[in-house]
């Protein structure tokens, strides 16, 4: 191979190396940037009974959602998935919260963050949203719910936490 032709492959593969980096930063910002920040839906539309509220995560990032009072001591956290807000209208959000509702449970629907009316300006793709279900819980706890017979229905894999709110890899 000449000193010409190793040059040029050299200029190739620092061309294809660049390109490769470049594209790869732009994926990974695509990818990571704040998602379902417009709330479609006014509270009111599930319940009267309703409080804006705001509670840190477990590691201080801003979490905004409804609180919805119901008529037990009884709370159901709605915890989002990648894509949706605290609405979560693709998976009919809004009716599940009015049905816990009208069955007397009390519903917490926050966005996780970079979602929705929370801090936030990456998604974690589940790595830091556990913070996320802490911080819901931490809240729900100084509100007055005790988490006795706690029941967890995953909505991801990636997030697990145990009965006293941490999370669990």
């Amino acid at each position: 191979m000449t000193r010409r032709y190793k040059k040029i492959l050299i200029i190739v593969v620092l061309i294809i190396a660049i390109l490769y980096l470049g594209l790869s930063l732009y994926v990974s910002h695509v990818m990571t940037s704040p998602l379902s920040r417009h709330i479609d839906i006014s509270p009111e539309v599930i319940s009267n009974n309703f409080e804006d509220v705001g509670f840190a995560a477990s590691d201080g990032i801003t979490l905004k959602g409804w609180f919805f009072k119901g008529s037990s001591d009884r709370l159901v956290i709605m915890v989002t998935g990648l894509l949706p807000n605290r609405v979560n209208t693709e998976y009919l959000g809004p009716v599940i919260m009015l049905e816990l509702i009208r069955e007397g449970y009390a519903v917490l629907a926050y966005d996780t963050r970079a979602h929705g009316q929370s801090a936030g300006n990456r998604v974690g793709y589940g790595s830091v949203e556990g913070r996320d279900v802490v911080g819901a819980v931490n809240f729900a706890k100084i509100r007055g719910f005790e988490g006795k017979n706690e029941r967890s229905i995953p909505f991801s894999n990636k997030i697990s936490l145990d009965s006293s709110g941490r999370q669990a890899i």
